[in-house]
């Protein structure tokens, strides 16, 4: 494993809890992506943040992390990258 400090997105990984609040017509959004932003921040260049959210979203972690030169990636890439 490497020495980088990885930030997951808790989102990605509760993909069954979205799915419940889809069906009961819940609107699902999360309030901690600037504190994610942020921790990333915080580890001087040596956060990788993990996420699934769309790479198109405007205001998705993907878009604001890329703007702050932090390093965001998917779950599949984080498995690649680590477990090959």
């Amino acid at each position: 494993m490497n020495n980088k400090v990885y930030v997951f997105d808790a989102c990605a990984f509760i993909e069954a809890a979205h799915q419940y609040n889809i069906k009961k017509n819940k609107k699902s959004s999360s309030n901690g992506d600037p504190f994610l932003i942020a921790t990333a921040m915080c580890e001087n260049g040596n956060a990788v943040i993990v996420t699934n959210e769309n790479t198109t979203k405007e205001f998705g972690i993907p878009k604001i992390s890329s703007k702050y030169n932090i390093n965001s990636i998917n779950l599949r890439q984080f498995i690649e990258e680590n477990f090959d």
